[in-house]
């Protein structure tokens, strides 16, 4: 071989490792930054959206009936969407620490996140149709009392549309925020499942809530058709527990699991067992468990009675 030729071989042999080295550079740059993607654009929306300003006009504006009292089922779906906005926020703030996540996951979060946008800018347009049903309804009553039937009859077909339009934001926040949760376990917890009570206690919330969703709908359900109307929503067991958890959750902390091993044992039965149908589904979960998960769901159940509800 000439000197010639030898020099051009040992061109093309750097050449070609130049080239590996970069495409190995540039793909591993590429997939650290596909998770940060993820949590940017959906951290960025998140804040921009003004999730608090409709939580607060349903809970001040939103009436059972024209002139009647506050919407319980409108306020409940509310109190809903705050706890898992903030569960979204907390599981969200992983992915700022994990590299591994592959396009398709990021893309389907997005997506996820997207429906759950687009399910909540329903629920705004609801609220001012309901806003301008009962705006109407005011001014016939003013101008003709007698004629106004038909404007208040339309502001309760309003109410039940705006429930609906909500409990549906709500299914679609709830996909997200499983999934989510799902990518967290898979990269950040190695799939272990071992949660923190932290993120425990969303995922409590969100499986009360989704096994109470079917309830609210039919109470609309009979709304609409001037059946019977339950007022009062406490009448729904898992309602009343999610309200008492609502209001309990934080008598303990992550740090109370170190000095208090009642507490701990609850944390550790938890994280054996499927928290979302334990929380909202726990008879009939239970009993499809071996013994030995049994056991642990009955225990956890007690200890979740006596200290939360």
């Amino acid at each position: 071989m000439s000197k010639f030729a030898t020099i051009l071989l040992k061109i093309i042999i750097v050449l070609s490792l130049i080239g590996i080295v970069v495409f190995v550079g540039i793909a591993i740059f590429n997939n650290q930054n596909i998770a940060y993607e993820a949590y940017n654009y959906i951290a960025s929306t998140h804040n921009s959206k003004d999730f608090k300003t409709l939580q607060t006009n349903i809970t001040n504006n939103v009436k059972t009936v024209y002139g009647g009292d506050k919407d319980v089922y409108a306020d409940y779906i509310n109190s809903a969407i705050i706890e898992l906005n903030e569960g979204i926020g907390y599981f969200l703030d992983y992915l700022v620490f994990e590299d591994d996540i592959t396009k398709g996951e990021q893309d389907k979060l997005i997506s996820l996140y997207d429906g759950y946008l687009k399910g909540f800018s329903s629920t705004e347009e609801s609220y001012k149709t309901y806003m301008q049903a009962y705006e109407n309804a005011r001014k016939q009553i003013e101008e003709n009392y007698e004629e106004a039937d038909y404007a208040k009859a339309n502001v309760k077909a309003k109410g039940v549309s705006l429930v609906r339009t909500y409990v549906s934001c709500f299914d679609y926040g709830n996909d997200f925020f499983k999934y989510l949760v799902k990518i967290v376990n898979k990269y950040n917890l190695n799939g272990s499942g071992l949660f923190s009570y932290k993120g425990q206690s969303y995922m409590i919330k969100v499986g009360i809530v989704e096994n109470t969703l079917e309830f609210v709908y039919d109470n609309m359900s009979k709304k609409a058709n001037d059946l019977s109307y339950v007022e009062n929503i406490n009448t729904n067991e898992l309602i009343a527990n999610y309200y008492n958890y609502v209001s309990n959750a934080e008598k303990y902390g992550d740090d109370d699991c170190v000095v208090n091993t009642n507490f701990r044992q609850f944390i550790n039965n938890l994280n054996c067992l499927n928290i979302y149908d334990w929380a909202g589904n726990y008879t009939a979960y239970t009993n499809t468990l071996s013994d030995d998960l049994k056991q642990k769901s009955e225990s956890a159940k007690t200890f979740f009675n006596n200290n939360f509800i």
